[in-house]
């Protein structure tokens, strides 16, 4: 049975794609299991942008195609696999919106395409609404939810707020990752501190880097984790932090992971 792991935030352009990316190419290292990267809603460049993947789809393995053959009941798991971009020998991404979808259609698609995902763990961008139906299916049946923030005062209260409605994801199975952290702005211990979150069992950050930026923009997500993993002096911090956000998946869904932090 897979492991699934979602990644949202309270409010948008706070890293939560570029996260998935690295967090699934990195869980591929530290276990050396297969992984699929997925998105729901309507996010149709940023997942394509940030690995290289060319924009131009072939009509007949499009995303809409895909859409109808799941619902019509003829799809079977091995022609499922053609549908899936392999980004290395164990990780695929599903690419599950195409251009002039609606969020409705690519949750539709996605929540469609998830029972035929058989990946020993599988990586979710959260696009949706917060209120969608899907995101609230999701907070129910994932293994553990990552809500990735920035130091920004305003979506810190907004995560405040979102923390005690009644719209949350149950908190037993929620980490949270402080992106783009520098101590300048603020310490991320503080942070934790003031939202009753226990730090490195629950809380960890990710660097504040523009290699990251610089590689996204660039469709080199993989070349990153490639400096990343050999610990290169430009991305050290970032091999160190995603250690972190390792562990804490590690440890809250018990499965080793061999990082070579040690």
């Amino acid at each position: 049975m897979s492991i699934k792991i979602g990644i949202v935030s309270p409010s948008r352009r706070q890293g939560e794609t570029t996260l998935t990316m690295l967090l699934g190419l990195a869980l591929e290292k530290a276990t050396g299991e297969t992984v699929c990267i997925t998105a729901t809603g309507a996010d149709y460049l940023s997942t394509r942008t940030y690995l290289g993947v060319e924009v131009t789809e072939d009509i007949t393995k499009s995303a809409s195609q895909l859409n109808q053959l799941l619902e019509s009941g003829v799809m079977t798991h091995e022609g499922f696999k053609d549908y899936l971009t392999a980004l290395t020998p164990k990780t695929d991404v599903l690419l599950s919106s195409t251009l002039g979808m609606s969020e409705g259609e690519g949750d539709r698609l996605f929540g469609n395409a998830l029972p035929y995902l058989t990946h020993e763990y599988i990586v979710t961008d959260i696009n949706s609404s917060l209120d969608a139906e899907l995101v609230r299916h999701i907070y129910d049946e994932y293994d553990f939810i990552i809500v990735v923030f920035s130091q920004d005062a305003v979506v810190i209260k907004k995560l405040n707020t979102w923390m005690k409605s009644g719209a949350y994801p149950e908190t037993s199975k929620v980490g949270y990752v402080l992106n783009g952290y520098s101590p300048i702005v603020s310490d991320a211990r503080t942070v934790a501190k003031n939202l009753g979150i226990k730090y490195a069992a629950k809380f960890t950050k990710l660097a504040l880097n523009p290699y990251i930026r610089k590689m996204g923009n660039e469709g080199k997500i993989i070349d990153l984790l490639t400096y990343i993993t050999k610990k290169d002096t430009r991305t050290l911090e970032v091999f160190y932090d995603l250690g972190e956000i390792l562990q804490m998946l590690s440890v809250n869904l018990c499965f080793a992971i061999d990082w070579g932090t040690d």
